[in-house]
């Protein structure tokens, strides 16, 4: 008989992939979107609308939970800014991210 539910043992903390910043990954590297994060707020507890406008910004333009991306280049002087490219099935999009931008993107990278 087909059962809808399956009940499997939960993973154990070894096998869950670690989420790190777009701008740990190196050139060539891959991985999956796992959100967009900014910043902690200030000491007033007021997030900065500017970094709100940032990340609202990468969501719309493709940095979605579950998008795939990969970085393709990094600009000279001090790897600032960073190609990458998004996108999969629905289409494929390129953009050059400051550094800033890109530490608010996290990502679950692809294993070698």
């Amino acid at each position: 008989m087909y059962s809808p539910v399956s009940v499997t043992s939960s993973p154990s903390s070894s096998t869950l992939p670690t989420m790190v910043q777009l701008t740990t990954l190196s050139r060539n590297a891959g991985g999956t979107v796992a959100g967009v994060r900014v910043h902690a707020p200030g000491v007033d507890g007021v997030l900065d609308p500017a970094q709100e406008r940032m990340a609202l910004r990468l969501i719309e333009i493709g940095f979605v939970q579950g998008a795939q991306l990969r970085v393709i280049a990094f600009g000279q002087p001090g790897d600032d800014p960073i190609g990458v490219r998004v996108g999969g099935r629905g289409g494929i999009s390129t953009f050059a991210l400051r550094r800033q931008e890109a530490s608010c993107v996290w990502v679950w990278p692809d294993k070698p």
